[in-house]
């Protein structure tokens, strides 16, 4: 349900001529959102400052590769002080 919706989301920014449309979905560790919408786009990981080990963020992102989903980069993002 979440792709065909997301689908028609997409289109529906593409009549609208945009350039690029950034969506962010909960964390790969809790949903499966974030790779179905990335299926027919790239991926642009945010990781959160001193939150996840660089092990499991490389292993996060082999898994990706390894399913044919294009992770475009990361952006590493401050903790809350």
């Amino acid at each position: 349900l979440l792709e065909m919706r997301f689908r028609d989301l997409l289109a529906a920014a593409e009549q609208l001529a945009y350039d690029v449309v950034v969506v962010h979905a909960d964390p790969l560790t809790e949903s499966e959102d974030a790779r179905v919408m990335s299926i027919d786009g790239v991926l642009l990981l945010t990781v959160p400052a001193g939150r996840v080990r660089p092990t499991v963020l490389q292993r996060a992102v082999t898994h990706l590769e390894e399913t044919r989903i294009r992770v475009l980069g990361s952006v590493l993002v401050a903790g809350r002080a």
